[in-house]
């Protein structure tokens, strides 16, 4: 799906954690996200250890990368437009 705002996102979740997640390891992606704009959050999941370590759910105010600090998401804008 392309938006608006030149992002590009398919969104079938169980799909964004299993093969996905099977294909980013192949490349050692470090960070992937995965975004539910109905429950207004991000899941985040870091590769440590030659795995990806349990999802952290990001609903908050904002969201910090753990491999690039300086990329950092308002939630609150980022959703807004979904009210």
């Amino acid at each position: 799906m392309r938006n608006d705002s030149g992002w590009h996102c398919t969104t079938i979740a169980r799909n964004d954690r299993g093969r996905k997640r099977d294909l980013l390891a192949r490349f050692d992606i470090p960070e992937y996200w995965i975004v539910d704009a109905d429950a207004r959050r991000i899941e985040v999941s870091v590769w440590r250890g030659g795995h990806y370590g349990d999802a952290n759910i990001a609903a908050g105010d904002r969201l910090v990368s753990a491999t690039i600090p300086e990329l950092a998401l308002d939630l609150a804008e980022l959703f807004r437009d979904l009210d």
